[in-house]
């Protein structure tokens, strides 16, 4: 297993985790009844749900105070299992503007992105998904033309297309 797959599913271990560890709270305006706005992993929760990590329950609860049990954790974790993250590196010289774009593979669509540069006075200035949701752009320039070579790479966090609503 990548590093990159052991780290995400780390992370997603830690998440929900924390997300049981908590009571639910009424009054919700997301998705489920008992996860209001100002609940702490609220965010974290309708990520879960929206990219099909987790479900909640028939009656519109995610009960985010209840234990979780083995067999949860199992799916969380296999349907974590299903996400990829694929980069793109490009080289460019006597430029001061550069857009990397990366794909991700069919029958995925990008759930998050960003990029990273080598360089002095590199900055990133944009980051966004195509459209179509099969790309993920990052965009970067530099100060004064302090670069003559570098090298800009850009990231995406694809997931399979069923999932997504």
């Amino acid at each position: 297993m990548s590093k990159i797959r052991k780290t995400l599913l780390i992370g997603l271990i830690a998440l929900v985790g924390g997300v049981a560890a908590l009571g639910g709270v009424a009054l919700a305006g997301g998705q489920f009844t008992d996860v209001s706005e100002s609940h702490p992993f609220f965010e974290d929760i309708e990520f879960m749900a929206s990219t099909g990590i987790s479900e909640g329950f028939d009656d519109g609860t995610y009960r985010p105070g209840e234990p979780v049990t083995r067999q949860a954790m199992s799916a969380f974790i296999h349907r974590a299992n299903s996400y990829e993250v694929v980069f793109s590196t490009q080289l460019f010289t006597t430029q001061n503007i550069a857009s990397v774009e990366v794909e991700c593979p069919v029958g995925t669509e990008v759930v998050s992105g960003g990029g990273s540069a080598n360089g002095v006075n590199l900055f990133m200035t944009d980051s966004f998904p195509s459209t179509d949701g099969t790309t993920w752009t990052a965009e970067f320039e530099t100060d004064n033309d302090a670069n003559a070579n570098f090298s800009a790479t850009a990231t995406a966090i694809c997931g399979p297309v069923d999932v997504v609503d």
